[in-house]
């Protein structure tokens, strides 16, 4: 991963965070916010967005697969696992897919830019 310049903040991350402050952030925003934060090696970070949107938002099922796939990249293997099974309970359509992702799968190459 490219490190950011020390103290450089990155223009796009900007934008999201200004985003994620208002008042009716979109899933999606988190889920961006959440890759550039891993593209510039802050995991701590693109957890904790992702975490806090996933709140905010009363658990949607677009940030499932995101979250499951950023715990799985950060090493939290149980978390990843874990809220899979709390995908396939509650969306059981969405069971497989939260599953291959957890494992790391053929659907979960995560194909973006």
């Amino acid at each position: 991963a490219v490190q950011l310049a020390a103290g450089a903040p990155d223009p796009a991350l900007a934008d999201y965070q200004t985003a994620l402050a208002g008042p009716e952030p979109a899933g999606a925003i988190y889920s961006e916010a959440s890759v550039l934060y891993l593209e510039s090696g802050k995991r701590a970070e693109a957890v904790e967005v992702l975490e806090s949107g996933y709140a905010r938002l009363q658990q949607p099922p677009s940030l499932t697969i995101p979250l499951i796939r950023t715990y799985r990249i950060v090493g939290r293997q149980a978390d990843a696992e874990r809220l899979a099974a709390e995908c396939a309970v509650r969306w059981p359509k969405m069971q497989s897919l939260c599953s291959e992702e957890a494992r790391g799968g053929a659907g979960a190459s995560g194909g973006r830019r």
